[in-house]
């Protein structure tokens, strides 16, 4: 039996072990593994129902706030590809990664706003920007099955910095997150009772893929802006 390596297995794995132990907190909210498999399930349908599906790149600007790491789960659950943006850049270092990416959906925390919404004419590919994201979930329905990928599909692509010359997309695939995840669980001893308090940014490589990381073990995201 041939079963494709990819890090949407640690999310439904920990939801079944672990579906009432916390799985998040952002501020005064906390979530339970249950909770935070269905936010992730309405906002993959949120985006599906504005256009998103397979290979489709979904694009976002945040800080480490919760929406920040449930893209990681809620973008590939439709067969899309994630790119974080690092919060750091000017607005026209932005457009130009979001131009260059092919951004369908842009995903925008409202204190960011200012800088990226005197570019938005110069994004002819990007369809649907959000900025309210609690609202986004409030109105979608969590998707029921979701796309299976090949382990080979892009999950997403991290921009280098472009220290000499423009940003450089660099892919990643299902197969590779995961592997990575897997091997953080081992280098950091990542186990059911880890609390980890988000200091890296999630833009940054995908938080080392901790992202997928924590959820794998059944750990405690602590998520600080």
């Amino acid at each position: 039996m041939n079963s494709p390596l990819t890090p949407l297995d640690f999310l439904e794995r920990s939801r079944f072990v672990w579906r009432d132990k916390i799985a998040v907190s952002s501020g005064t909210s906390h979530f339970t593994y249950s909770e935070y498999d269905n936010r992730v399930r309405c906002l993959a349908s949120a985006l599906a129902v504005r256009g998103a599906g397979k290979g489709d790149r979904v694009a976002v600007l945040a800080p480490n706030t919760i929406m920040a790491l449930e893209v990681h789960f809620a973008v590939p659950m439709i067969g899309a590809v994630l790119v974080m943006l690092n919060t750091r850049l000017t607005g026209s270092e932005l457009a130009w990664i979001i131009n260059h990416c092919g951004a369908k959906i842009l995903l925008v925390d409202p204190r960011l706003q200012a800088v990226i919404a005197p570019h938005l004419e110069e994004l002819p590919g990007v369809e649907c920007v959000i900025y309210d994201y609690e609202e986004l979930l409030q109105s979608a329905t969590p998707l029921g099955a979701r796309m299976e990928p090949d382990e080979q599909d892009m999950i997403c692509i991290n921009y280098t910095s472009g220290t000499t010359g423009f940003p450089k997309g660099v892919m990643f695939s299902h197969r590779g997150a995961a592997l990575n995840a897997i091997s953080e669980l081992s280098e950091h001893g990542l186990n059911e009772s880890s609390v980890y308090l988000w200091t890296l940014p999630l833009f940054h490589c995908n938080g080392w893929c901790f992202s997928w990381a924590v959820t794998a073990a059944g750990g405690r995201n602590i998520l600080l802006d």
